[in-house]
């Protein structure tokens, strides 16, 4: 567990400050200038998905992410991209309880839920027991993210990694494949990352009501290419775009997947390129991947486990228990 010392305090509040993000109980909507800001709190705290900007802009589908300052802490507002439900979250670890608290209080208040999701364990892990005597707190398996060692996966090393190992090997005898970067601002890449995406989804017989929401967020990844945000690589065969993945670069060694498709009918399409992937980010400098969230779903999160990750970062749904009548007054 990372501790955030009283310098660190320090050192976040000064930092934040420095941006524009308005204080708690105001808002401000996500926008392209507040990377920065976002990306000050992955100097401090564990890369939780959530909170990184191309992915709080890539799946507001509804036009509803929002930004605020709490406590320090960085707030985000938004709605579940599947269920369309509003949510509050919240990344840091000054003053967890208060924080809380006082989120709580707000997302009844003005959102009618009593209760806030996709919580980061760093961010209530300070004051565990006090909140545990207070709320309802449940672990929420299915937004974990997964986070793994380039290394490992570049390698391949190992008996765990040995039908992976074969599968790419397969793959690349049989396609003699090429790997380049992409460039998503150039419209035949972009062209040719959206007939990927269509035979990924053909070959998995999914609708277009199936993939369109995902569809949505790779047209929106598409409009902040230009930030330098994201990086992309993709594998031809006989000069044909046969796979893609698209990454986030965070400024703490991680990168964070985004997008991962290729034709499920390829044997060996999907190791050969997450073993490329890694070694293209390795190259770039950096350490670790997160792969995000399972999001419940059985074959998805048994893809995930297949590649071994080292560690997960942990988050949390927090309920106000029913016999609780004011929150404030803990």
């Amino acid at each position: 567990m990372q501790d955030v010392s009283l310098a660190e305090t320090r050192i976040s509040r000064t930092y934040m400050h420095s941006f524009t993000l308005p204080e708690f109980p105001k808002f401000e909507r996500l926008s392209v200038q507040h990377k920065g800001a976002i990306d000050a709190y992955f100097n401090l705290y564990p890369p939780y998905s959530d909170f990184t900007f191309a992915t709080m802009w890539c799946w507001d589908l509804y036009n509803s992410a929002a930004l605020s300052v709490l406590n320090g802490n960085l707030v985000l507002r938004s709605k579940n991209y599947k269920s369309g439900l509003p949510y509050l979250s919240f990344l840091g670890g000054i003053e967890s309880c208060k924080t809380v608290l006082t989120l709580l209080e707000y997302s009844e208040d003005e959102l009618a839920r009593s209760q806030l999701d996709r919580i980061p364990e760093i961010s209530i892990s300070h004051d565990a027991k006090g909140l545990a005597a207070q709320l309802e707190i449940q672990e929420d398996r299915n937004n974990f993210d997964y986070i793994f060692d380039l290394q490992a996966l570049a390698s391949f090393v190992g008996p765990s990694y040995q039908s992976k190992r074969k599968l790419a090997a397969h793959f690349e005898r049989t396609y003699s494949p090429k790997v380049r970067e992409l460039d998503l601002n150039d419209s035949r890449d972009r062209e040719m990352v959206l007939s990927v995406f269509t035979n990924w989804s053909d070959s998995r017989g999914k609708s277009r009501i199936d993939t369109e929401k995902e569809l949505c967020a790779l047209y929106r990844a598409f409009k902040i290419w230009s930030t330098g945000v994201l990086v992309a690589i993709g594998v031809s065969s006989d000069d044909r775009l046969i796979a893609f993945a698209v990454c986030e670069i965070l400024p703490n060694r991680f990168a964070v997947g985004h997008f991962f498709k290729a034709d499920t009918r390829l044997k060996g399409a999907f190791e050969f390129l997450r073993q490329v992937q890694a070694r293209h980010l390795l190259q770039l400098g950096f350490k670790w991947l997160n792969i995000q969230q399972d999001m419940g779903l059985p074959g998805l999160r048994q893809a995930k486990m297949s590649y071994c990750p080292i560690f997960f970062l942990r988050k949390y749904t927090l309920t106000t228990c029913p016999n609780m009548v004011n929150l404030n007054q803990s």
